[in-house]
């Protein structure tokens, strides 16, 4: 429904339609008001919420820091017996009792391989090799081909 229908239905005058027209746009311009008042008032406070560019202090702090809990980490990977090394592959929040008893285990475990293949000279010096007669000489060289060539050169 518009105006023009309302004048006609209510029997209402101009006068009486300006006046009405005073008294909503008044009503309009206050809540208008109201709503730019709380707007401010909230955009003000995210503004405080939000956080600021560190300053030079914050930033020298945050690197001490930083530091400080590396260094607390690294001493307490070496207070579990492993290398402080270690730190720069571990997270800080890793279980360092697991990493420890797993290192400690593979340390039982390791079995020292010595290849059979790849022996000594069986503590012979070439001197010795030349000193041995001829049936020593060949039993080496079927024994150990390799020891032979190596000191008969």
């Amino acid at each position: 429904m518009n105006i023009e229908e309302l004048k006609e239905k209510f029997n209402i005058d101009e006068d009486l339609v300006t006046e009405l027209g005073k008294v909503i746009q008044g009503a309009e311009d206050k809540v208008r008001t109201d709503y730019s008042i709380k707007l401010k008032n909230v955009q003000d406070e995210l503004k405080d919420l939000k956080p600021k560019e560190k300053t030079e202090k914050d930033l020298e702090f945050e690197k001490t820091q930083n530091e400080l809990d590396e260094l607390k980490f690294k001493m307490a990977i070496k207070e579990k017996g492993l290398d402080d090394n270690m730190a720069k592959y571990l997270k800080s929040d890793i279980d360092l009792d697991e990493v420890s008893n797993l290192f400690n285990s593979m340390k039982s475990n390791k079995q020292d391989y010595i290849a059979k293949s790849h022996s000594a000279n069986g503590g012979m010096t070439k001197d010795e090799f030349h000193a041995l007669d001829y049936s020593e000489k060949a039993k080496l060289y079927s024994d150990n081909p390799t020891l032979y060539a190596e000191l008969n050169k």
